[in-house]
């Protein structure tokens, strides 16, 4: 089964699309950049960024082979627990020895991966249009 038809849900959509404009901006990447890498018209791409219009699930995979991360990686974490990373708080776990764990490992590995992205684009060690930008820890 082609799973590039599917659609993401319409509710899950504005967290996506909020998801996916912290990866750019945290990247520093430009709109029409991602357009470009995506063979598609900018407003195409913004419209996507805003929750506008629909994300087929190949064109999300697409997107999120630009940052180098699966579709796992980034249903792992969530808009909050990348903000709480990079302004150096915790992520959220629960104090007992529930079935919890499995979940939060793969979700600190994707952010793992992420932040080791960002530390590698900010000291030369991957290609990219630009460093990554900070975001205000206040």
């Amino acid at each position: 089964m082609d799973v590039s038809i599917f659609v993401i849900n319409p509710l899950h959509m504005k967290e996506i699309s909020r998801k996916l404009y912290i990866l750019r901006i945290l990247h520093n990447y430009t709109q029409n950049y991602i357009a470009e890498q995506l063979n598609i018209a900018g407003s195409t791409y913004v419209s996507m960024e805003q929750g506008l219009s629909n994300i087929h699930y190949g064109r999300l995979e697409s997107i999120l082979a630009i940052y180098n991360l699966s579709t796992r990686n980034f249903f792992s974490f969530s808009e909050e627990d990348l903000l709480n990373v990079i302004r150096g708080k915790c992520v959220i776990m629960q104090d007992d020895d529930s079935p919890m764990y499995p979940y939060v490992i793969t979700k600190l590995e994707a952010i793992i991966k992420l932040l080791v992205q960002l530390l590698q684009m900010a000291t030369g060690g991957q290609n990219g249009p630009g460093r990554p930008l900070g975001l205000d820890p206040k």
